[in-house]
């Protein structure tokens, strides 16, 4: 076989079976792995967005503790 080796790459969603799905692909730019690429993206923003809103919710369940007087457990 000649040319550049391809790669495996896990996509970022499962097949209808609930099992992983894999591009097989040599250069990453094709459709599917710009479309994988824009739903990595949308993933990891909504992560950062859910680890603020974790933030949010322990810094304030902190500070109720704090003037409660109120130990966490």
């Amino acid at each position: 076989m000649t040319g550049r080796l391809q790669t495996m790459r896990l996509l970022p969603w499962l097949d209808p079976m609930g099992r992983p799905c894999y591009l097989s692909t040599r250069d990453g730019k094709g459709y599917v792995s710009r479309l994988a690429d824009k739903a990595e993206a949308a993933q990891l923003d909504q992560g950062e967005h859910l680890v603020e809103c974790a933030r949010e919710i322990l810094d304030d369940a902190k500070s109720i503790r704090r003037r409660t007087g109120v130990s966490g457990s």
